[in-house]
């Protein structure tokens, strides 16, 4: 009961881990766009989730009433940012009390559109059975060991701090 718990919990979390609403080439992505529209390794948890034809139905028409949802706001984010744009662009004097109040719009649609995300997300996440949940969830192992790896080759970036319990100083800077 304990593990299904546990996975239950590792497949929620991976359904949820969804990025920041900046991006608006994602949001616009569609539901055949990059890993499911704007939620990056939700085609891949699916496809590990083995849904069934019908299933596949109702997440497609979720996805599309999602998308059909999420664009008017993209549209609203890309007008925003064309004004701080042409502002930017002008010939006139902007100050930071010019641009905040069209950020802060922004930064309102982006929560709209992670809502918006996330309840798509339960949506879909209440769809599976148990076998399925735990099907994502060892992908959702699978697929966070690999980003370590990632990681643990590639380093870590210029000025973070080293992980816990890791000790030595960083590499000198190159020359």
């Amino acid at each position: 009961m304990k593990i299904t718990r546990i996975l239950a919990g590792a497949a929620t979390l991976a359904l949820l881990a969804l990025p920041a609403a900046g991006a608006q080439a994602q949001m616009m992505g569609g539901m055949h766009g990059k890993m499911g529209g704007g939620m990056p390794g939700l085609r891949l948890l699916l496809k590990a989730a083995n849904l069934t034809p019908d299933q596949r139905n109702q997440v497609h028409d979720l996805m599309r009433s999602t998308h059909e949802q999420i664009r008017p706001l993209v549209q609203q984010m890309h007008q925003l940012h064309e004004q701080i744009a042409d502002k930017l662009a002008g010939t006139g004097s902007v100050t930071l009390g010019d641009l905040t109040p069209l950020q802060q719009q922004i930064n309102a649609i982006q929560g709209q559109v992670q809502q918006l995300r996330l309840k798509a997300a339960l949506q879909i996440r209440g769809m599976l059975t148990s076998d399925q949940l735990s099907r994502v969830a060892a992908m959702h192992q699978k697929m966070e060991a690999l980003h370590q790896q990632m990681r643990d080759v590639m380093g870590a970036p210029e000025g973070a701090e080293p992980p816990e319990g890791g000790e030595g100083e960083p590499p000198p800077p190159m020359p």
